[in-house]
């Protein structure tokens, strides 16, 4: 048989049915969906200070900082003319210097300002530190997070601070820390005087995890190596203290129904000073009183391999 290298009947029919494929009824191209962003599932930030006599409020939601009680753009030119800044400016623009970001030219209308975090490196270790008090808790939370995200997507850059990457492994461990213990808190009066011990390793991601928990009649030992992105994709978004159980990975979701798929941990007492270990997928929900466990009729959908072992002694 001879190939000739033009396609063929065949080969065109394949490349018109992919090219109407791609394109709607109306022959526009399919909406792509939309390129998944870190602070999509964190839950928003509100702060209330008092700004020029009164109480305002500023929001952060999906990586927007919002002043709603300000025209920005009205007052930005006042202050050009030697007013006053007021308190809610103040923090935007300590904001945005934290951050590294940079707000487009002002426009006409009247609209709340909404600043997204840019693509400039957040400050060093030490001044973020610092600002975080300043920004109260819940916006120091977010300010946390966004420097934690950079620091975890620059982390095979040699040009990485040491001081920066030393920081980014301190608080993983820390966060995993508290997680293991806030899993094995409602099994407490049942285990007695069982230590809790937990020896982690980040990971770079894309290696393979492991999880292995080894249980004894004094003590409850486990070694963990998770990816670096744990502390963004499961303790960024308040899972890392569930009770009973402990999320290791974040592997589906349903947007319709706002749940997230996970695997991880699940501690069961099986008797008096006993308890067992298993790997498990389940799915969460969120609520005003933070994440729970949900009933859902489709089972989450395997994630990244990891390696699990579980064993007595």
């Amino acid at each position: 048989m001879v190939t000739t290298g033009e396609p063929g009947f065949d080969d065109l029919a394949a490349i018109a049915a992919a090219a109407a494929a791609a394109f709607g009824p109306a022959g526009r191209s399919r909406p792509r969906e939309p390129k998944p962003r870190w602070y999509r599932r964190v839950a928003p930030a509100v702060l209330q200070l008092d700004c020029g006599g009164a109480r305002h409020t500023v929001r952060w939601h999906r990586g927007c900082l919002v002043l709603l009680d300000h025209d920005v753009a009205a007052e930005t030119g006042l202050m050009a003319l030697g007013a006053e800044r007021p308190a809610c400016l103040a923090l935007l623009q300590r904001w945005r210097a934290t951050l590294g970001t940079t707000a487009g030219p002002p426009g006409a209308s009247r609209r709340p300002a909404a600043v997204r975090p840019g693509g400039a490196p957040l400050r060093s270790a030490m001044a973020a530190g610092q600002d975080l008090r300043s920004f109260g808790a819940e916006l120091g939370r977010v300010v946390e997070l966004s420097w934690l995200v950079r620091a975890e997507r620059r982390w095979a850059d040699p040009d990485l601070a040491a001081h920066d990457r030393q920081r980014l492994v301190d608080t993983f461990l820390a966060r995993l820390r508290g997680s293991f213990a806030a899993s094995l808190a409602p099994s407490a009066a049942v285990r007695g005087r069982q230590q809790l011990a937990l020896h982690a390793r980040p990971l770079p991601s894309g290696e393979e995890a492991s999880a292995e928990v080894t249980i004894g009649a004094a003590r409850i030992e486990a070694e963990l190596q998770l990816p670096l992105s744990w502390v963004l994709d499961v303790a960024g978004r308040g899972l890392d203290e569930v009770p009973g159980r402990m999320v290791l990975a974040v592997v589906d979701n349903d947007p319709q129904r706002a749940l997230l798929g996970v695997s991880g941990i699940v501690w069961d007492v099986t008797g008096p000073a006993q308890v067992a270990a298993r790997l498990e997928r389940w799915w969460m929900q969120r609520d005003e009183a933070g994440w729970a466990v949900a009933e859902h009729d489709r089972a989450v959908r395997r994630g990244s391999s990891l390696w699990w072992s579980t064993s007595r002694r």
